[in-house]
């Protein structure tokens, strides 16, 4: 077991509504299409729920998982991908605004003009009081990264915003944890919901291109891990746990696969 998901199972189990107690708004930062789905399913729902509004920010256009298909060439993908992201996003919290960036798929910077750009279209993106959530920066993804990167950037100065962190791929590597986690525990409903949601992301998730052997799709093992296991957040320094949070009895889990991660990871 990874040292992240190692700490995670003593972390706090919380409903996820707990979260947004006291928030005006939910935003998803997702570096790529199926991020959302991945690592932030269960607050969306959440949202939903409670009737606050929810905004996901996709940063990439997620073109790249297939570089080498002719039948899927870029422009295709990243149309393909934008419906998918579309659907997910309908079978999780129907309504919730989406804002897809466009950036290059597997070259998200954080650093320069472009990158100062891009930071204060997320901090314009984001409502007074919100919660924000994004990818993890100890995430072996460059785009988790340098999005991570940029999110901080945007709420710099933004004292009214509370950040935390979902992580994808740093659940299967070595990575240290961090200091503070919380386990969000998933009903029944969400459970099918996230389930249906990661079937929209078709590209990502079934052997859909046919001509690319190498492009990406997710391991089926990985898959059953986030149907299965808790979503995990990680707090920002700045904020914490919430005080009285509902706690629910733990849904059961699956050990995490070990096994060496493709060199491109959606």
């Amino acid at each position: 077991m990874t040292p992240l998901l190692a700490a995670a199972g003593h972390a706090p189990l919380l409903a996820p509504e707990a979260l947004l107690a006291g928030r005006s708004a939910l935003v998803v930062v997702a570096p790529h299409p199926d991020d959302e789905t991945l690592g932030a399913a269960l607050p969306l729902r959440a949202a939903h729920r409670l009737g606050l509004p929810a905004t996901i920010i996709c940063l990439t256009d997620g073109a790249a998982s297939h570089p080498r298909s002719r039948v899927w060439p870029p422009a295709r993908m990243a149309a393909r991908r934008a419906d998918e992201l579309a659907r997910a996003v309908a079978c999780l919290a129907p309504g919730a605004r989406i804002v897809r960036l466009g950036r290059p798929d597997g070259a998200l910077r954080s650093d320069g003009a472009a990158a100062g750009r891009t930071a204060r279209r997320i901090a314009a993106e984001v409502p007074t009081g919100a919660l924000v959530l994004a990818a993890w920066g100890g995430d072996p993804h460059a785009d988790h990264r340098a999005g991570a990167r940029l999110v901080r950037a945007a709420l710099a100065r933004r004292r009214d915003a509370a950040l935390w962190f979902y992580p994808i791929w740093g659940r299967f590597s070595g990575a240290p944890a961090p200091a503070r986690l919380v386990r969000l525990a998933a009903e029944a409903e969400d459970a099918a919901a996230k389930r249906a949601a990661l079937a929209a992301h078709a590209t990502q998730m079934s052997p859909l291109v046919p001509d690319d052997p190498d492009g990406f799709v997710m391991a089926e093992a990985h898959q059953r891990h986030f149907l299965t296991h808790p979503e995990i957040l990680i707090a920002e320094a700045s904020d914490r746990p919430p005080h009285g949070a509902p706690v629910c009895a733990p849904p059961r889990s699956v050990a995490p696969p070990e096994q060496r991660l493709r060199t491109r990871q959606a």
